[in-house]
């Protein structure tokens, strides 16, 4: 169901919308000059594609207004090279672009369903986190998003130290042999009590979504704050530093180790549960026996490598699903199953989470979880 809710969301799919025409072009994009200079001409050439396929195969009269749509979709923005590729989506009621920060193959697909793979792919393998840079001068806080992350600049933030919080010159301690022990007291006080002014501002963005914390600063102010926030347990990840000068986009690519750590913890607790699953007998592996099931697919988890493709056979009579080609002609070729078991699990209000290549041996690439 989420991932349900998801696409529709994304693509901008009503839900039960009957969108019989669904065109998907999806390229991948140079992000480096000169390189970059690529990717009009190869968007061009892969929108033309999906052109021909409509003319070919449907009348004028019902795909006039979605090849408006896709010309109006390419902007100079799906050129630019911040992304690794791009997608359009084109139906009677949808017209999207998607921009995926992962290498995507090209692909132009018109059919009555939308390509989602990219789509679900690009909302499992994106984290959503925070990152909070302390500062004795200004406190910045970032959001994650699809591409990297987005300051957050309103009336709270960023947030300065402000006087409040500093140290009055008529309140130094008088010089004795303590003196840096009192001074560095007051210090972790005031410290203490900017952190928890800090919580107060964080608290609406926390209540809206709770999401793990990669944490910025110099150590003592990443330590304090630990000892002093609410949202302590959120910490998943901290860099030793200053970061008050450093962009956005520079921001990102200093704690992109960190946010692939979150990645791979995220698959280790997906194939920790499959595991622990597997053990009680609540798991099918394999395609053809996961098809079996694609009727009933409600509640249930598919977790997929991100790579895996296979082709198989159907029985048009009796609609079993084989690896090799049986006897006799009934037998009608997939190109890939497992898009198309993707797509069954979304329509019948599953999950669907991919995991890296290589993660999923012993389970023949693909698993089906019960709840």
């Amino acid at each position: 169901m989420k991932n349900e809710r998801y696409v529709e969301e994304l693509l901008g799919i009503k839900p039960g919308a009957d969108n019989r025409i669904c065109i998907s072009v999806i390229v991948p994009l140079y992000k480096q000059l000169p390189e970059r200079n690529q990717n009009k001409l190869a968007i061009k050439n892969a929108v033309n594609e999906a052109k021909n396929i409509l003319q070919a195969g449907f009348s004028d009269g019902n795909i006039s207004g979605l090849i408006r749509k896709l010309d109006e979709l390419q902007t100079p923005e799906t050129f630019a090279g911040a992304a690794a590729g791009v997608g359009f989506f084109v139906g009677e009621e949808v017209g999207k672009t998607i921009l995926f920060p992962f290498e995507v193959k090209k692909k132009v697909v018109v059919d009555n369903s939308f390509e989602v793979r990219d789509v679900i792919f690009t909302k499992n393998r994106m984290p959503r986190y925070y990152v909070l840079a302390l500062s004795n001068n200004k406190t910045r806080f970032f959001i994650s998003q699809q591409l990297g992350i987005e300051e957050v600049i309103n009336e709270s933030f960023p947030l300065s130290y402000e006087e409040q919080f500093q140290y009055p010159a008529r309140q130094k301690p008088k010089v004795s042999g303590n003196y840096g022990s009192e001074e560095s007291t007051i210090q972790e006080e005031r410290q203490k009590g900017f952190y928890r002014h800090l919580d107060k501002l964080l608290a609406p963005y926390f209540k809206r979504e709770s999401r793990p914390v990669i944490l910025l600063g110099v150590g003592d102010q990443q330590a304090v704050f630990k000892k002093t926030s609410r949202y302590s347990n959120n910490i998943a990840a901290g860099l030793n530093g200053n970061f008050d000068h450093l962009s956005g986009p520079e921001v990102f690519r200093k704690i992109w180790p960190e946010v692939t750590r979150l990645l791979e913890k995220k698959d280790d607790e997906v194939i920790s549960k499959l595991e622990r699953l597997s053990s009680v007998g609540k798991t099918i592996t394999g395609v053809e026996q996961i098809w079996k099931e694609a009727g009933n697919m409600t509640g249930k988890t598919l977790v997929v490598e991100k790579d895996f493709s296979q082709s198989a056979y159907v029985d048009r009579k009796i609609k079993t699903l084989s690896l090799k080609k049986g006897k006799g002609q009934d037998w009608q070729k997939i190109h890939d199953v497992v898009d198309d078991i993707i797509e069954l699990t979304i329509g019948g209000h599953g999950e669907v989470i991919f995991v890296e290549n290589g993660r999923l041996g012993r389970f023949q690439k693909i698993a089906l979880m019960s709840p």
